[in-house]
């Protein structure tokens, strides 16, 4: 019996996407291993955001990244200008993964998420 954890990913550079690179790639192996399957449910980067509580398909995420694109663009799922608390808000996730770039004057835009994330029983990754 598999364990499914939704997670929302904040951040779509260097760290972001090489981070659902290694999950689709390791996504069998992980399963097998551990049980576990997690499911991308909501992203965010400079164009906005996309979620779907049916989960996104992280290649599809990656690989739109890879070719300059943001996840603003993925039809059905993309709102631009999204900020990447609103999506926090309206994502019901287990996870919140921040990869996002870091304001050192005031820790935006993660702190506020991770903040948003702890209150409503998130679990909180932070690359940073």
């Amino acid at each position: 019996m598999s364990q499914r954890i939704r997670y929302t990913l904040i951040g779509l550079g260097n760290i972001g996407r090489n981070l659902l690179d290694v999950l689709v790639h390791r996504q069998q192996q992980v399963l097998a291993d551990y049980g576990l399957e997690f499911v991308l449910v909501g992203a965010a980067d400079s164009s906005g955001a996309a979620f779907d509580p049916a989960g996104l398909d992280a290649a599809t995420v990656r690989d739109l990244k890879l070719a300059g694109r943001g996840v603003a663009s993925i039809a059905g799922a993309g709102h631009p200008g999204m900020s990447a608390l609103a999506l926090v808000k309206a994502v019901d996730a287990d996870v919140l993964v921040d990869a996002a770039p870091t304001n050192l004057r005031d820790g935006e835009p993660g702190l506020g998420c991770t903040r948003y994330a702890l209150s409503a029983g998130q679990h909180v990754v932070a690359a940073n």
